[in-house]
Protein backbone atom coordinates (compact mmCIF):
# COMPACT_ATOMS: atom_id res chain seq x y z
CA UNK A 1 0.00 0.00 0.00
CA UNK A 2 2.77 2.42 0.86
CA UNK A 3 4.56 1.68 -2.41
CA UNK A 4 1.43 2.55 -4.37
CA UNK A 5 1.10 5.78 -2.43
CA UNK A 6 4.61 6.82 -3.48
CA UNK A 7 4.10 5.77 -7.11
CA UNK A 8 0.84 7.73 -7.31
CA UNK A 9 2.54 10.72 -5.70
CA UNK A 10 5.42 10.58 -8.20
CA UNK A 11 3.07 10.37 -11.18
CA UNK A 12 0.84 13.16 -9.92
CA UNK A 13 3.88 15.38 -9.34
CA UNK A 14 5.61 14.77 -12.65
CA UNK A 15 3.10 14.10 -15.42
CA UNK A 16 1.32 17.49 -15.35
CA UNK A 17 4.66 19.25 -15.51
CA UNK A 18 5.87 17.09 -18.38
CA UNK A 19 3.48 18.97 -20.67
CA UNK A 20 4.79 22.32 -19.46
CA UNK A 21 8.39 21.16 -19.79
CA UNK A 22 7.87 19.86 -23.32
CA UNK A 23 6.13 23.04 -24.46
CA UNK A 24 8.92 25.22 -23.03
CA UNK A 25 11.95 23.16 -24.06
CA UNK A 26 10.94 21.64 -27.39
CA UNK A 27 9.21 22.75 -30.56
CA UNK A 28 6.44 20.18 -30.26
CA UNK A 29 2.90 21.22 -31.00
CA UNK A 30 0.22 20.96 -28.30
CA UNK A 31 -1.33 18.03 -30.21
CA UNK A 32 1.93 16.05 -30.09
CA UNK A 33 2.39 16.85 -26.40
CA UNK A 34 -1.18 15.72 -25.74
CA UNK A 35 -0.50 12.48 -27.62
CA UNK A 36 2.60 11.86 -25.51
CA UNK A 37 0.78 12.53 -22.23
CA UNK A 38 -2.32 10.58 -23.27
CA UNK A 39 -0.45 7.50 -24.47
CA UNK A 40 0.15 6.32 -20.88
CA UNK A 41 -3.46 6.26 -19.67
CA UNK A 42 -4.62 4.82 -22.98
CA UNK A 43 -2.08 1.99 -22.80
CA UNK A 44 -2.99 1.43 -19.15
CA UNK A 45 -6.66 1.10 -20.02
CA UNK A 46 -6.01 -1.31 -22.87
CA UNK A 47 -3.56 -3.52 -20.97
CA UNK A 48 -5.02 -3.58 -17.48
CA UNK A 49 -6.64 -6.99 -17.85
CA UNK A 50 -3.38 -8.59 -19.04
CA UNK A 51 -1.66 -8.04 -15.68
CA UNK A 52 -3.68 -10.72 -13.92
CA UNK A 53 -3.07 -13.23 -16.70
CA UNK A 54 0.64 -12.51 -16.70
CA UNK A 55 0.83 -12.81 -12.92
CA UNK A 56 -0.86 -16.21 -13.11
CA UNK A 57 1.79 -17.36 -15.58
CA UNK A 58 4.96 -16.01 -13.99
CA UNK A 59 3.92 -15.01 -10.47
CA UNK A 60 2.75 -11.84 -8.79
CA UNK A 61 6.08 -10.92 -7.27
CA UNK A 62 7.91 -10.99 -10.60
CA UNK A 63 5.23 -8.90 -12.31
CA UNK A 64 5.20 -6.32 -9.50
CA UNK A 65 9.00 -6.02 -9.43
CA UNK A 66 9.09 -5.80 -13.23
CA UNK A 67 6.45 -3.08 -13.10
CA UNK A 68 8.44 -1.10 -10.56
CA UNK A 69 11.67 -1.39 -12.57
CA UNK A 70 9.86 -0.44 -15.78
CA UNK A 71 8.39 2.64 -14.09
CA UNK A 72 11.87 3.68 -12.91
CA UNK A 73 13.29 3.23 -16.43
CA UNK A 74 10.40 5.24 -17.90
CA UNK A 75 11.09 8.20 -15.62
CA UNK A 76 14.81 7.97 -16.43
CA UNK A 77 13.93 7.87 -20.13
CA UNK A 78 11.77 10.98 -19.76
CA UNK A 79 14.82 12.80 -18.43
CA UNK A 80 17.03 12.02 -21.44
CA UNK A 81 14.66 11.52 -24.39
CA UNK A 82 13.94 14.28 -26.85
CA UNK A 83 12.21 12.56 -29.78
CA UNK A 84 8.39 12.58 -29.78
CA UNK A 85 8.12 8.93 -30.81
CA UNK A 86 10.43 7.79 -28.01
CA UNK A 87 8.56 9.92 -25.48
CA UNK A 88 5.25 8.43 -26.66
CA UNK A 89 6.61 4.89 -26.32
CA UNK A 90 7.97 5.68 -22.86
CA UNK A 91 4.60 7.08 -21.80
CA UNK A 92 2.84 3.97 -23.11
CA UNK A 93 5.33 1.69 -21.33
CA UNK A 94 4.74 3.62 -18.11
CA UNK A 95 1.00 3.18 -18.53
CA UNK A 96 1.33 -0.58 -19.02
CA UNK A 97 3.66 -0.87 -16.02
CA UNK A 98 1.26 1.17 -13.90
CA UNK A 99 -1.69 -1.00 -14.94
CA UNK A 100 0.14 -4.20 -14.05
CA UNK A 101 1.70 -3.03 -10.80
CA UNK A 102 -1.18 -0.98 -9.44
CA UNK A 103 -3.81 -3.63 -10.07
CA UNK A 104 -1.74 -6.40 -8.50
CA UNK A 105 -0.59 -4.46 -5.47
CA UNK A 106 -4.08 -3.09 -4.84
CA UNK A 107 -5.55 -6.59 -5.00
CA UNK A 108 -2.78 -7.89 -2.75
CA UNK A 109 -3.48 -5.13 -0.22
CA UNK A 110 -7.19 -5.95 -0.21
CA UNK A 111 -6.41 -9.65 0.20
CA UNK A 112 -4.08 -9.04 3.16
CA UNK A 113 -6.58 -6.73 4.84
CA UNK A 114 -9.44 -9.18 4.34
CA UNK A 115 -7.40 -11.99 5.93
CA UNK A 116 -6.33 -9.90 8.91
CA UNK A 117 -9.59 -8.25 10.01
CA UNK A 118 -12.88 -9.62 11.20
CA UNK A 119 -15.65 -10.12 8.64
CA UNK A 120 -17.82 -7.21 9.85
CA UNK A 121 -14.83 -4.80 9.76
CA UNK A 122 -13.80 -5.54 6.17
CA UNK A 123 -15.73 -2.77 4.46
CA UNK A 124 -14.19 -0.16 6.73
CA UNK A 125 -10.70 -1.63 6.24
CA UNK A 126 -10.95 -1.79 2.46
CA UNK A 127 -12.01 1.86 2.56
CA UNK A 128 -8.74 2.59 4.35
CA UNK A 129 -6.86 0.76 1.61
CA UNK A 130 -8.56 2.93 -1.01
CA UNK A 131 -7.72 6.10 0.93
CA UNK A 132 -4.10 5.01 1.06
CA UNK A 133 -4.09 4.42 -2.72
CA UNK A 134 -5.49 7.89 -3.37
CA UNK A 135 -3.33 9.52 -0.72
CA UNK A 136 -0.38 9.87 -3.07
CA UNK A 137 -2.29 12.09 -5.44
CA UNK A 138 -3.71 14.19 -2.62
CA UNK A 139 -0.33 14.62 -0.94
CA UNK A 140 1.34 15.68 -4.18
CA UNK A 141 -1.33 18.34 -4.73
CA UNK A 142 -0.89 19.60 -1.16
CA UNK A 143 2.87 19.89 -1.61
CA UNK A 144 2.45 21.70 -4.91
CA UNK A 145 0.11 24.26 -3.32
CA UNK A 146 2.59 24.79 -0.45
CA UNK A 147 5.43 25.38 -2.92
CA UNK A 148 3.32 27.88 -4.88
CA UNK A 149 2.51 29.84 -1.73
CA UNK A 150 6.18 29.88 -0.78
CA UNK A 151 7.20 31.05 -4.27
CA UNK A 152 4.60 33.84 -4.27
CA UNK A 153 6.04 35.43 -1.13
Amino acid sequence: MIGNTFVMMAKAMTMPFLAIYLSDRTRMTPAVIGLIIGAGPLASTCSGFLGGTLSDLVGRKKVMIGSLLTTALVFFGFAIAEEPLLLTLLSAAGGVAAAFGFALSQNAAWLIVSMMVLRWERSCSTGRVNRCMCGGTKESQRRYQAERKRADR
